[in-house]
């Protein structure tokens, strides 16, 4: 068994960011939810930066459209669900590592949610409490509220990283002009 110090694998981020830190990290338990361009980055940035327990949350396939902005992934991944892909990098990097992942569609649970329906709302709450962080890198916002909502009522803390852009609001044209 390595000490910390003797990790190559955290050698960086403990000089980046000192021991207390890479250890808090390296005992917390994450969820990610929303493997896509902003989540699987960010699953990948905590694992290299010493998280040993991890968990996916994602229901869609990777499409080719991925591609340009999730570095975990390629084009034989196309038609795999994100998390398994993710799962597999993620475990590449460090093979230690914890590692849990499901295949499910919070935009399903959020109709179920909104309908009032008491039980799926229990179920949500429950796995959500399991964590010590959960990553909220989801690109739909009415879908990103309702999961600050859950982690309110599970009094969890949370990050909300993803971002929704609305094209009517953005010219890029005005910026590449020559």
């Amino acid at each position: 068994f390595k000490t910390m110090s003797e990790n190559k694998l955290l050698s960086s981020s403990i000089t980046a960011l000192g021991e207390d830190l890479v250890a808090t990290i390296q005992n917390s338990f994450f969820c990610v939810v929303g493997c896509g361009g902003v989540g699987a980055n960010f699953a990948e940035m905590l694992v290299r930066t010493g998280a040993t327990k991890i968990s996916l949350i994602d229901g869609d396939f990777v499409e080719e459209k991925n591609l340009n902005r999730v570095f975990s992934f390629c084009q034989k991944d196309v038609n795999h669900y994100k998390v398994k892909v993710l799962a597999k990098k993620l475990k590449a990097i460090n093979p230690n590592l914890q590692i849990n992942h499901d295949q499910w569609n919070l935009r399903d649970s959020n109709r179920c949610i909104e309908e009032n329906n008491k039980k799926q709302n229990e179920n949500v709450i429950s796995i959500i409490k399991n964590f010590d962080v959960v990553l909220i890198a989801v690109d739909k916002n009415e879908t990103r509220i309702q999961i600050e909502n859950i982690c309110k009522k599970a009094q969890n803390k949370w990050f909300s990283i993803g971002v929704e852009v609305e094209k009517e609001k953005i010219n890029l044209s005005m910026y590449l002009e020559t």
